[in-house]
């Protein structure tokens, strides 16, 4: 039946627009959307759901391969230049604008990097060359596969608890 498919998803949340969303969202979708109201930017690994516009802001994480200087611009004008030294997020950025990142390591004056980025939606943008990609794979560290993890576990339990409960009665 039509109405046994659709299952309200409620967001309470400061920062996340009041309002009802209608459209064909996935179960693959919830872990994404719930990521995105913790400001926790980027997409897993293993899923290919998309999160639901609920902010009127986007998130972005860079992440550098070693200590430098990040520039971070918007037509011309630098939001943010500081050393950094493996990542940053910015939280509060505008949606679909065009943004300019500018990376120079400190140890290698040769080694810059400028990137045009289109912030759609929340994102991480790696500011590697293709000598400096990390070799190995610490993802299992990212604290959002933590939390997704942790989440997707707690919705299979419910999910078997739910049924468990249904087939006693």
């Amino acid at each position: 039946m039509t109405e046994s498919q659709k299952v309200p998803l409620v967001i309470a949340a400061k920062d996340v627009d009041i309002g009802i969303m209608e459209g064909q969202f996935g179960q693959e979708d919830v872990v994404p959307i719930i990521l995105e109201v913790l400001n926790l930017p980027g997409k897993l690994r293993a899923s290919d759901g998309t999160a639901i516009p609920v902010k009127d802001y986007v998130n972005l994480k860079v992440t550098v391969p070693e200590e430098g200087k990040l520039i971070l611009m918007r037509n011309n004008e630098i939001l943010f230049e500081n050393t950094i030294n493996e990542a940053i997020s910015f939280i509060g950025l505008e949606p679909d604008i065009d943004y300019v990142l500018k990376y120079a390591s400190s140890s290698d004056s040769d080694d810059e990097i400028e990137k045009l980025t289109n912030v759609g939606s929340s994102t991480i943008v790696d500011m590697f060359t293709s000598s400096k990609q990390p070799t190995s794979d610490k993802s299992y560290q990212n604290p959002r596969y933590i939390v997704g993890g942790t989440l997707i576990g707690a919705v299979n339990l419910a999910g078997l608890i739910l049924i468990r409960k249904v087939l006693k009665e």
